[in-house]
């Protein structure tokens, strides 16, 4: 697998996983603790259509992942951009429930979809609890007939699951996640 990206450009990253399609690769603690996580994919059997039909259908992104056990619209921000209600099952541990709010981009040929933590949040369902962060991007460009797909994923799912815990599991929920949208726009 060649690393296509961003995440060795810069001090402090580290190659955890390398797969037939994906490097996935942790970079250094952020000031609030977290560690991201940056994946490379190169995807010759996913076309740039099919992938960007899948990121912008924000509401069924449950039908995506495993981890998102819902997702609904929830309306625009002020400036027009997506808001998404998710829940995220998480096992073991009482679910997340979160709005994000999700940007795309276009510069040279690349498609950048982000999301963030929105600045509000809804009243949730009390035996659930609200991620301290979830924010990060997809970055697409055409690769021949397939794609490169470039991803950072910042994850806090606050409560009380302790750091070791979420550093633990974090590659292998990276790894999931990127094989159920390789598989889903693949099909």
């Amino acid at each position: 697998m060649i690393w296509v990206g961003l995440a060795l450009a810069g001090d402090g990253w580290e190659v955890l996983k390398e797969t037939d399609h994906c490097s996935f690769a942790r970079g250094p603690v952020e000031d609030d603790g977290n560690l991201p996580l940056a994946v490379s994919c190169a995807w010759p059997h996913v076309d740039v259509e099919t992938l960007e039909k899948v990121l912008v259908d924000y509401a069924a992104h449950d039908d995506v992942w495993e981890s998102v056990a819902t997702a609904t619209d929830a309306g625009e921000t002020d400036e027009g951009q997506p808001r998404v209600h998710h829940v995220h099952a998480l096992p073991g541990v009482a679910d997340r429930e979160i709005e994000l709010t999700w940007t795309r981009t276009e510069d040279d040929g690349a498609i950048k979809h982000a999301w963030e933590k929105s600045t509000v949040q809804p009243t949730i369902d009390p035996d659930r609890v609200i991620p301290d962060r979830d924010d990060g991007y997809y970055l697409v460009r055409p690769e021949g007939e397939g794609v490169v797909i470039e991803a950072l994923f910042v994850y806090d799912p606050g409560g009380s699951i302790p750091d070791w815990l979420v550093r633990a599991t974090q590659v292998t929920s990276a790894v999931m996640m990127l094989e159920e949208l390789e598989s889903y726009a693949g099909q």
